[in-house]
């Protein structure tokens, strides 16, 4: 999944920043897991969110899921 993320147009620490947010994973969780302080997730998170045209982290899996087509193909029921 990280390297499909990588064709959104995303710097290679935002795509591991929205893999690690598809993954559950809360911002501090983030920051500690890729060693970085948490101001700078929520930097990305904002770069992320203007890239992809989103508000939230939510919006970010659905728009990320989306355009790579992963949504489109997993039924509803």
């Amino acid at each position: 999944m990280l390297s499909a993320l990588e064709l959104l147009g995303l710097s290679s620490r935002e795509t591991e920043i929205l893999y690690w947010v598809i993954r559950g994973q809360d911002n501090q969780a983030i920051a500690n897991r890729l060693d970085i302080h948490l101001s700078n997730v929520r930097k990305h998170l904002e770069s992320i969110f203007r890239k992809l045209g989103v508000q939230s982290r939510t919006e970010a899996i659905a728009q990320a899921l989306e355009k790579l087509g992963i949504l489109n193909s997993v039924p509803l029921v």
